[in-house]
């Protein structure tokens, strides 16, 4: 069984920093997936419960560093498909690098901001069109604070609790994925709205049903 004590972080493959351990408010889902009994639904509320949990922990400043870093963005129009392709990305990121050393915050944090954003950035700059470019650099954000916390570190899992198959383990996070990005973008627009996490207080509740009982959840209400 993998030790849930040491604490450190690491670089997988793919670019995520992701912890060598899951934290504690992500334990209860972690166990719930490898023993195999919960419906998908309530696994999904206890991933996003948890990571708004990480995210007021991390605190308004992440926020506003994303819309500095959206601000700068949509001066340079690289929210105009017209305008994206012929920016100056490297002095794009030399000012955002210099936004981001101005920033008195968290360094985990920052460095997850830096992370979203830079996606957003490089799907823009392949052609992908956004509506609105603080939102997406928002969930993108929340997305890698959800990834580095959590998923990129149970798929890199080989001995699981109640020895879950990892080839289990992961499928399990696969059916989850498109319904936690859903959710997190609906975080993502209210921080928007809000430009704070504050007022973040999710109606969440589970179902109290192992698998194979039909549920009708509303998981958030904002």
């Amino acid at each position: 069984m993998m030790s849930h004590v040491f604490r450190g972080e690491k670089l997988m493959p793919d670019g995520d920093e992701v912890r060598e351990t899951v934290g504690r408010n992500y334990q209860g889902a972690y166990k719930r997936i490898c023993a195999d009994k919960s419906e998908d639904d309530d696994l999904v509320i206890a991933v996003v419960r948890s990571t708004v949990e990480r995210l007021k922990k991390y605190g308004d400043e992440a926020v506003q560093l994303v819309a500095n870093i959206a601000h700068l963005c949509e001066a340079m129009h690289l929210d105009i498909s017209l305008f994206s392709r012929s920016i100056d990305y490297a002095v794009l990121r030399e000012n955002i690098a210099t936004i981001a050393q101005e920033t008195c915050m968290d360094k985990r944090a920052k460095n997850l901001v830096l992370q979203g954003c830079k996606e957003s950035i490089e799907m823009i700059r392949r052609g992908g069109n956004v509506s609105n470019i603080h939102i997406e650099m928002l969930q993108s954000y929340f997305w890698s604070v959800y990834r580095s916390d959590f998923e990129a570190y149970v798929e890199s899992g080989k001995d699981h609790m109640h020895n879950a198959s990892p080839s289990v383990v992961n499928a399990t996070l696969a059916r989850m994925r498109p319904h936690v990005r859903e959710r997190l973008q609906q975080f993502a627009e209210r921080a928007y709205r809000d430009n704070t996490l504050t007022t973040f207080r999710p109606r969440l509740r589970y179902s109290g049903k192992e698998k194979g009982v039909p549920i009708d959840l509303n998981l958030l209400n904002i």
